[in-house]
């Protein structure tokens, strides 16, 4: 995985088509809350991407533990930044179709290798009944004064859960987004880099080289807290078991990643 510190803003970001509205149910009448470890948009004062190598790491997945501010709590729906533009290999597109899943766990579950469920996600989460999946389509639509599609834009993907998830005493909600990308090396080994700063071929075709970045927020860069491991993870792997890596401890990075969970407490 990489990580890249020019990144583009989610002012004037899009929702997925579809997302619905939150509403209140009996027994969760509140406020909408948001769950979030690090500001995003306009909020974050010094903003990244994460974005797979390709073409090795394509089809990783990356994972946030939020925790909620109460319990019981519903969750209701999910948020998360993506960056667009321009990367070193690859081409940063948002409209790419994509997965999420939702695990929910206490967070003193004993996981495969001794460890527990309050540091990071499991690593076989579909063989222990962890997971919820969610597919995102491909949301490009209409093409601005350019000729690109809003993909070269960052923007928030917005998800709805259909059936909510509730949170009980000493649960954690893992947030896990797929990585994907495409890849297609040059004959004489380089790669494929589009120039048009936008992913685009000039026949107007899609490129090879590109993936889903998700945005990532520093914190603690003008002198705060310096961010917490066992909080966000990178699968190391497109299939099960996945070898999780804290992207804090492992790869020493100074970003949390900007996912969020929307619901409402009790």
């Amino acid at each position: 995985m990489k990580l890249d510190g020019s990144v583009a803003s989610d002012a004037g970001v899009t929702a997925d088509a579809g997302s619905g509205g939150l509403g209140a149910d009996a027994g969760f009448g509140g406020p909408a809350l948001e769950i979030a470890n690090v500001p995003h948009g306009s909020a974050c004062r010094r903003a990244s991407v994460i974005a797979p190598i390709l073409p090795d790491e394509a089809g990783h997945w990356v994972a946030t533990r939020l925790v909620p501010p109460s319990y019981p709590f519903r969750v209701e729906q999910l948020e998360y930044s993506l960056g667009g533009g321009p990367r070193a290999a690859a081409a940063c597109r948002t409209e790419l179709a994509h997965r999420v899943r939702v695990y929910l766990m206490p967070a003193t579950q004993t996981l495969e290798d001794g460890g527990t469920a309050a540091t990071r996600p499991p690593s076989a989460p579909s063989a222990a009944g962890l997971t919820r999946e969610l597919s995102v389509a491909n949301t490009a639509s209409g093409v601005d004064s350019l000729g690109f599609d809003g993909g070269i834009r960052g923007r928030t993907s917005r998800v709805a859960l259909t059936s909510p998830v509730t949170l009980t005493a000493g649960q954690v909600i893992f947030v896990s987004i797929e990585v994907v990308g495409a890849y297609e090396g040059l004959p004489d080994g380089g790669l494929n880099v589009p120039t048009d700063g936008g992913g685009y071929l000039s026949d107007g075709g899609l490129a090879p080289n590109v993936s889903l970045c998700i945005d990532a927020c520093r914190i603690g860069f003008d002198g705060g807290a310096a961010p917490l491991a066992g909080v966000d993870a990178w699968s190391n792997s497109a299939v099960e078991p996945y070898p999780w890596a804290d992207t804090v401890a492992d790869f020493g990075f100074p970003f949390l990643l900007s996912v969020r969970a929307i619901g409402r407490a009790q």
